[in-house]
């Protein structure tokens, strides 16, 4: 998959790029980050590169604070590297941008933006879903949720996007902040922080719910959808992030940095699509649910290569500590299994679930076994 794209030199990819001096205040760098596609610039500390992003401004006290104080180091790649090896460096360093060398002399950087459009234009990619390649789970937030909070969360987890949800329960998915809207926020003159403590106008900035900083609607995809689709859908758009949802339900999220994945060599494993509803959004029931359900379909894909999903309502029974969850599993060919169990522990009943579900998908494939076996023997 994309054998030709992976081994091309970055050298065809490079663009000049403005370098910020580490010695400069933060308030040089803010309108860099205007670009939406911008979560970070490039700095020059005395010879050497690093990179300020975007989740690491949230961290800054002020607009006057140093840039050298916010910096972090970049892993060094050559213009002679091939773009799996620049891949595999954007997604396990997790950096927005990239410095790159010639010999000893600074001749550029690299973004992932940069290979999407060949990636876009390639015909492969048809028969890896997006499942694969998401990152399952992402931490999210309720659009009532002041800023301040949304900031703490975003710089403590050096996160660049935080869905937010209509509400705390069976929530919908309603947008997207990311780190580079909140660090314009912050440092604007009406949220900046002098002297390391906030102002009255700063307080009543900060004070204020996420959805104020809400403009339009996510990018979605469906959980069936194919890295090559999502790649034509996403990259005319100029897209920072879409959410990958089933049945409405968020399931993970796809940014630039996930596109690069097929690109890097690495083993892309199938994500089984899950559903949970029930739960308070964000609750540490629902932590365990998703947990446990993640690795029922994990062992349930490894032991059965047949295609099938799952979701699971969990249903908190009013005046007790109990809990009562429905196990739903979907199997294309066959009827669907639906099972019930109810308990104090939320860890336990999955676990009989998954028992249960096993047998279940033993017994299915032991019939289509025997139907095989049968037909191929009239057929003689």
């Amino acid at each position: 998959m994309f054998d030709e794209l992976k081994k091309k030199s970055i050298r065809d990819f490079l663009r000049p790029v403005r370098t910020f001096d580490a010695d400069e205040s933060l308030s040089r760098v803010v309108g860099a980050f205007s670009n939406p596609q911008t979560f970070g610039v490039v700095v020059n500390r005395n010879g050497s590169h690093g990179v300020l992003t975007a989740s690491r401004l949230l961290r800054a006290k002020s607009a006057d604070t140093k840039i050298a104080t916010m910096l972090q180091p970049a892993p060094r790649i050559e213009v002679r590297a091939t773009v799996a090896q620049a891949a595999r460096l954007f997604y396990e360093s997790k950096l927005p941008v990239m410095p790159v060398y010639d010999g000893t002399e600074f001749a550029g950087s690299l973004s992932p933006f940069d290979f999407l459009p060949a990636m876009r234009d390639s015909e492969t990619g048809t028969e890896l879903g997006i499942s694969s390649i998401m990152a399952p789970g992402p931490e999210s937030i309720s659009a009532q949720t002041p800023i301040s909070k949304a900031v703490e969360l975003m710089a403590s987890k050096n996160i660049d996007f935080l869905p937010i949800t209509s509400g705390p329960r069976n929530a919908k998915i309603i947008g997207v902040v990311s780190s580079r809207e909140l660090a314009l926020y912050t440092l604007a003159p009406a949220g900046k922080v002098n002297a390391g403590a906030f102002g009255i106008e700063a307080h009543k900035a900060f004070s204020k719910s996420i959805r104020g900083l809400l403009a339009v609607s996510p990018l979605t995809l469906e959980i069936t959808e194919t890295l090559h689709g999502a790649l034509q859908k996403l990259v005319p758009e100029r897209f920072n992030c879409a959410i990958v949802s089933l049945d409405d339900e968020m399931q993970g999220i796809v940014t630039p940095r996930e596109l690069l994945r097929p690109l890097t060599a690495m083993n892309i494993r199938t994500v089984l699509p899950v559903t949970i509803s029930g739960l308070e959004a964000n609750s540490a029931e629902v932590a365990i649910a998703r947990q446990k359900l993640g690795v029922i379909g994990d062992r349930l894909s490894k032991l059965y290569k047949g295609k099938f999903r799952m979701s699971a309502t969990v249903k908190p029974l009013r005046g007790t500590r109990k809990f009562e969850i429905t196990l739903h599993l979907y199997s294309p060919g066959s009827e669907s299994a639906i099972y019930t169990e109810s308990g104090f522990d939320l860890g336990k009943i999955f676990d009989i679930l998954e028992r249960r579900a096993k047998e279940h998908l033993h017994r299915e494939r032991k019939s289509r076994h025997i139907r095989t076996r049968r037909k191929s023997e009239e057929f003689q």
